[in-house]
């Protein structure tokens, strides 16, 4: 996804904003999230590996405009967008 975001997008992406936010750091919140299914069952990718978010880590999704969502994604922005 971060491929297709940056090259036929163009929008730039930082996985490690989009962690920290969800994380609970306010500060980190991203112009554009997406989430996916995944996420759910393998947790939050960073590199190879999936690491875990805390317990209420979907509420901040909630905080963001869902812009669109399919059975595999949503997308949410924030107001910057």
């Amino acid at each position: 996804m971060q491929y297709l975001m940056q090259d036929y997008f163009q929008v730039n992406t930082d996985i490690l904003q989009g962690y920290r936010y969800l994380g609970g750091e306010d500060e980190y919140r991203p112009q554009i999230l997406l989430i996916y299914g995944q996420m759910l069952k393998n947790r939050y990718a960073l590199g190879w590996y999936g690491v875990d978010l805390p317990k209420n880590w979907m509420e901040k999704t909630t905080q963001l405009n869902l812009i669109y969502s399919n059975s595999l994604v949503n997308l949410h922005a924030g107001e910057d967008v």
